[in-house]
């Protein structure tokens, strides 16, 4: 590895942090959404349990 990295520029820097904690807002704000749906479709226990498995598999 050399002693010079490459640095991005602090602009650049910037705009990926704001747009990072843009999709962390969206993602954030949507998931409830979501759960309200699947709520509506089926029971806690069925969505809870869904969850579980998905969380094993991941």
């Amino acid at each position: 590895m050399s002693a010079t990295t490459a640095r991005l520029p602090d602009r650049l820097t910037a705009r990926r942090a704001d747009l990072t904690l843009a999709l962390a807002s969206l993602v954030w704000g949507v998931s409830f959404v979501v759960v309200k749906a699947a709520l509506a479709a089926s029971t806690p226990l069925a969505f809870t349990a869904l969850r579980f498995a998905i969380a094993t598999l991941a």
